[in-house]
C-alpha cells in the first residue's frame, strides 16, 4: 500500500483519484447530516493537507520524510486559506458579493482553487514519478518490530493524551486535579525512558506530538471560555468577521492586521462547524504541536535522535509553551512558519530554486500572522547579513530575500494596520534610547529584573534558578559548539552544525543579552515570549553545555543523557506546579490551582454576565461599565475596544502605594464585580502606567461607596450595580 502521508510520491493517477474523492466526500458531508468526527476528520484532511501536497507536486518536492511532508503541507494549506480569505475579503464586494467571508463562498472557493491545483501538478508532474519507483521505494507502513521499551513508550503516551483530556473534565466540574497531577508524571517518566532506552527513532517525533499537545490541552481545555490576555482581543476581531461576514480592515488595531486572527480562524469556523471558543482551543493547539515536531527535524540534522528529543522537550517544558501561547493564537501559527522556514533552511532534499520559494510564501504568511515575531526574524536576517554571513556565509540571508520581506511587512503594516504596528515599533525604538543609559538596572530593564527579584516562596525561588541553570547550559553549549567542536568528536558525537543555523543561533543570543540588559527591548516583546521564541534556535544548545560539564567530571555519553533526561523531567515538574502542589504551596497554573487569582479566566456565570451587558446596554448611548483588570479583559471579548462600540468599557484605575481605587464612576455609570470580588473580596486592578496590582476590595474606601448602588444584574457570584 502507498504511503498514505507521501501523497507528492505517488504515481500522479492515483494522486488525483484519492483528492478528488476527499474532495468530492468534503462537498457531499455539507449537504447530508454526518457523524461529527468523520465530517471533522475529512475537513482536516480537506483543508489543512491536501492543498499543502498538491503545492509540493507543483514544484517537484518528493522522496522528503514523513515528518516534512506533513508539516510543509499543513503550512502551505492553512497559508493558502488566510490569502484565499484575502482574495475573497478583498474581490468579491466589487462582484457585488457584500458578505463574502460566508460558507458557500468559502466552499466554492476553496474548491475552485484546489482544483485549479489539481489541474497545474498533473500537467507539471505527470512524467516525472515512474510507476515503479514510486511503488517500491515508499510503501505505506514497512514493518516494525517493536522492543518491550517502546511497546512501552506507546502505552504510556495513549495514556497522556488521554489523562489530558479527562484531567481538564475533572478540573473543570469537580476541582479535582488527581489525574492532570498523573499525566505531568507520566510525562516526566516516558521522557527518561525514551532518552534512556532503546526506542524506536519513527516515534520520537509522535512521541514529541502526544506530549505537546497534552500539555497544551491540559491548560487549553480549563474552563469553557476563554483563557488569557491577548485572546481576547483576538476572540472580538475573528467574532466581527463572523458576524458581518466581512473583514473590516479600517479598524486601527496591530490585532486585525493578522490573517492569522482575522482570517485562518474564521474560515477554520465555517469549515470545521465549530464555535470559534474551540478552535482557540482545539485547533490551533494541533498546528502548534507540530512546532516542536518540524523542530525535532531541525535539531535531528544538527545532532542526533535522542538530543533532538531532549532539546524538544526543553521546549516544550517551559511555563510559556503551555501557558502563554494558548492566548496567543497568531503567534502560534505565526511560529510554526518560523519552523517551517527552518525546516526548510535545514533540508537536504529540496533545491535552492525551491527553497526560496518556501521562504517566501512562509516569510509573507509570517508577516500576516504575528508582527513581534516577524519584526524579530527581519532584524536576525539583518544582523546576519551584515556581520556574521562575512565569517560564517550565507543562504537564505541574501539582500533580495531581505528586501522583497521588508517591502512586504512595510506594505501591509502601513497600509492594511493603518501604520499602528510601525508606529509602536517606533515608539519601542524611542523608549530604548531615553533609557539607555539604565543599562542592567534591574527597576528598568525586566529581563535582569526577572533574574535578581526575590521570589515571594521556597518553590518559585527553586523554579527560577532551574531555569537559570537551563541558560547557563545555553551559553556553555553555544560556546563549546563555536569554539571546541572536536570535545564532542572524542566523546563521539557527530554534531553537524549547518552555518544558517548557528548564524541564526548567535542572533537569538544576542537578542537574549540585549533583553537582559537594556531597557524596554525584553518588557515590549514581552520577557517570557522573547525567551520562548528565542529557545526555536537555542534549545538544543542548552542538553550540548549539560553533556559538556558531565564529560568534564568523566562521565559517560549514556549516563549523561540520563542524568539531563531526570534533570529536565524535572524542570517539567516544577514548571507546570506540579512540585507546588505536593508542597501544597499556591500554584499559577490554573489547571492544577483552581483557586489561582492570577490568571484571566472566567466562571460561567462572569460570561452571562458579560453576554448580558453585551445585549441590553449595547443599544444605549454613553454607557459606561467600569471594571476591574481581569473582567474588563472579559468585556473586551464581547464588545471591542473604546472606539468600535456604543458601550464604554473602563477599567478601574488603582494606586500601588496605597492600594486603593482611584476611580471615582459619575452618575448612570454600571459596576461590573465578579467571582473575585464578591466571593474573595480581592480586585486586580491597573495602575496609571499599567502596572498590575492587587488589594483588598471590601477594606477599600471604594467598596464603602458602592454599597448603596443599584443592583440591577446577581447571579450570586457576579453582580452589576448601577450608580
Amino acid at each position: 500500500m502507498d504511503n498514505l502521508i507521501k501523497l507528492n510520491d505517488w504515481k500522479i493517477r492515483r494522486f488525483l483519484i484519492f483528492v478528488l474523492s476527499i474532495q468530492i466526500a468534503f462537498w457531499s458531508i455539507q449537504f447530508f447530516d454526518t457523524n461529527f468526527y468523520v465530517e471533522f476528520i475529512l475537513t482536516l484532511i480537506y483543508i489543512t493537507f491536501i492543498p499543502g501536497v498538491t503545492i509540493l507536486r507543483i514544484l517537484r518536492i518528493y522522496k522528503v520524510d514523513n515528518i516534512e511532508t506533513i508539516v510543509y503541507s499543513i503550512g502551505l494549506s492553512i497559508s493558502m486559506l488566510m490569502f484565499i480569505g484575502l482574495f475573497m475579503n478583498t474581490v468579491y464586494p466589487f462582484l457585488g458579493i457584500d458578505k463574502p467571508i460566508s460558507i458557500r463562498y468559502i466552499i466554492i472557493t476553496l474548491g475552485l482553487f484546489t482544483s485549479i491545483l489539481f489541474i497545474i501538478s498533473f500537467i507539471r508532474d505527470k512524467e516525472t514519478l515512474k510507476d515503479e519507483e514510486s511503488h517500491e521505494r515508499y510503501k505505506f507502513m514497512t514493518k516494525m518490530s517493536f522492543t518491550t521499551s517502546t511497546k512501552l513508550v506507546i502505552i504510556l503516551l495513549i495514556s497522556i493524551f488521554l489523562s489530558s483530556i479527562y484531567g481538564t473534565y475533572l478540573a473543570n466540574f469537580y476541582q479535582d486535579n488527581f489525574v492532570l497531577m498523573l499525566m505531568i508524571s507520566l510525562i516526566a517518566i516516558t521522557v527518561i525512558l525514551i532518552t534512556t532506552m532503546n526506542i524506536t527513532e519513527k516515534i520520537l517525533p509522535i512521541s514529541i506530538f502526544i506530549i505537546s499537545l497534552s500539555l497544551l490541552y491540559h491548560d487549553a481545555l480549563i474552563s469553557s471560555y476563554i483563557t488569557g490576555w491577548d485572546i481576547q482581543t483576538e476572540y472580538y476581531l475573528s467574532n466581527l468577521v463572523l458576524n458581518n461576514s466581512l473583514w473590516d480592515m479600517t479598524i486601527g488595531s496591530n490585532v486585525n492586521a493578522m490573517l492569522s486572527i482575522v482570517m485562518l480562524a474564521p474560515i477554520f469556523v465555517l469549515l470545521y462547524n465549530m464555535k470559534l471558543i474551540w478552535i482557540f482551543k482545539v485547533i490551533f493547539p494541533i498546528l502548534f504541536s507540530l512546532v516542536p515536531v518540524g523542530l525535532f527535524k531541525v535539531f535531528q540534522k544538527q545532532t542526533n535522535d535522542k538530543v533532538a528529543f531532549l532539546s524538544c522537550f526543553y521546549f516544550m517544558s517551559m511555563l510559556t509553551f503551555y501557558s502563554e501561547m494558548i492566548s496567543l493564537g497568531r503567534q502560534q501559527i505565526a511560529e510554526l512558519f518560523l519552523v517551517l522556514i527552518l525546516v526548510a533552511m535545514t533540508s537536504e532534499n529540496i533545491n535552492n530554486t525551491n527553497k526560496a520559494i518556501m521562504y517566501m510564501i512562509f516569510g509573507i504568511s509570517l508577516i500576516v500572522s504575528h508582527y513581534g515575531l516577524s519584526y524579530i526574524f527581519l532584524f536576525s536576517m539583518i544582523v546576519i547579513y551584515l556581520f556574521f554571513s562575512r565569517i560564517y556565509g550565507r543562504d537564505i540571508v541574501s539582500h533580495r530575500f531581505i528586501f522583497l520581506y521588508i517591502i512586504f511587512a512595510l506594505t501591509w503594516y502601513i497600509y492594511v494596520a493603518d501604520s499602528s504596528i510601525v508606529l509602536t515599533i517606533a515608539k519601542i525604538g524611542n523608549h530604548i534610547k531615553e533609557s539607555i543609559f539604565e543599562l542592567f538596572n534591574p527597576n528598568s530593564v525586566e529581563g535582569m529584573n526577572t533574574i535578581v527579584r526575590k521570589e515571594v516562596s521556597p518553590m518559585r525561588e527553586i523554579t527560577k534558578y532551574l531555569n537559570i541553570i537551563t541558560q547557563f547550559f545555553i551559553m556553555i553549549g553555544i560556546f563549546m559548539i563555536a569554539k571546541y567542536k572536536y570535545i564532542f568528536e572524542k566523546m563521539k558525537l557527530n554534531f553537524q552544525f549547518q552555518k544558517n543555523y548557528m548564524n541564526f543561533s548567535y542572533t537569538n543570543m544576542m537578542i537574549l543579552i540585549l533583553g537582559i540588559i537594556v531597557p524596554f527591548v525584553a518588557s515590549s516583546l514581552n520577557t517570557t515570549r522573547l525567551y520562548q521564541i528565542a529557545l526555536i534556535f537555542l534549545a538544543p544548545f542548552s542538553i550540548i553545555g549539560g553533556l559538556t560539564l558531565t564529560y568534564l567530571i568523566n562521565i559517560g555519553v549514556k549516563n549523561s543523557l540520563t542524568m539531563l533526561s531526570i534533570f529536565f523531567a524535572i524542570f517539567l515538574l516544577f514548571n507546570t506546579g506540579f512540585m507546588y502542589v505536593i508542597k501544597a504551596e499556591p500554584s499559577a497554573s490554573i489547571s492544577l490551582n483552581y483557586t489561582a487569582d492570577n490568571y484571566a479566566r472566567f466562571s460561567e456565570s462572569e460570561v452571562t454576565t458579560a453576554i448580558w451587558i453585551k445585549e441590553t446596554k449595547a443599544n444605549k448611548n454613553d454607557s459606561k461599565v467600569y471594571s476591574d483588570a481581569y473582567r474588563d479583559l472579559l468585556l473586551s471579548s464581547m464588545i471591542g475596544n473604546s472606539t468600535s462600540r456604543k458601550v464604554e468599557r473602563n477599567y478601574l484605575v488603582g494606586n500601588e502605594n496605597e492600594e486603593e481605587i482611584i476611580t471615582q464612576p459619575v452618575q448612570n455609570n454600571y459596576i461590573f464585580l465578579g467571582n473575585e470580588n464578591i466571593m474573595n473580596g480581592k480586585m486586580t486592578l491597573l495602575t496609571r502606567d499599567y502596572k498590575r496590582i492587587k488589594i483588598d476590595f471590601k477594606n477599600s474606601t471604594f467598596y464603602n461607596k458602592i454599597l448603596n448602588m443599584s443592583k440591577i444584574y446577581d447571579t450570586g457570584d457576579t453582580q452589576i450595580l448601577l450608580r
